[in-house]
């Protein structure tokens, strides 16, 4: 019976012995995995950090050009007018692409202008200034 009383008290000391390194393999899974969570918030943080809006640059309005400049007509069959309107300016003369004017100033929409001898208005989106070179 002796023999028995000393298998059991080995299994005893087995049994103990595992339980406590399941329990500390326990533990350990525990503290890696809370590690592992820890690094997620981090890189969580640190994406929301770096996806932080960057500031946005803001252009100066543009200023309106210094009178007079010159400007060639954008489109063909642009209608050069007495006055500044579609409804009463009569119409001088239809003119081609490119052809070269001189903007002397703008009411609203419009741009006065001198073709050669001849003054009147071009509506502003047909008039395209020149760029010095």
């Amino acid at each position: 019976m002796s023999r028995v009383k000393e298998i059991a008290r080995s299994a005893d000391f087995f049994l103990s012995g595992l339980t406590i390194v399941l329990i500390a393999f326990s533990v350990l899974i525990v503290f890696l995995g809370s590690r592992k969570t820890e690094s997620r918030s981090e890189n969580r943080y640190q994406a929301a950090a770096d996806s932080s809006p960057k500031p946005v640059e803001i252009e100066e309005p543009c200023s309106e050009p210094e009178y007079p400049f010159s400007g060639k007509v954008k489109g063909a069959g642009v209608r050069f007018r007495e006055e500044p309107s579609t409804q009463t300016g009569r119409i001088i003369r239809e003119l081609s692409e490119s052809v070269r004017v001189e903007v002397l100033d703008k009411e609203g929409s419009w741009y006065f202008v001198k073709i050669r001898d001849e003054e009147g208005y071009i509506f502003e989106d047909y008039i395209s200034p020149l760029t010095d070179h």
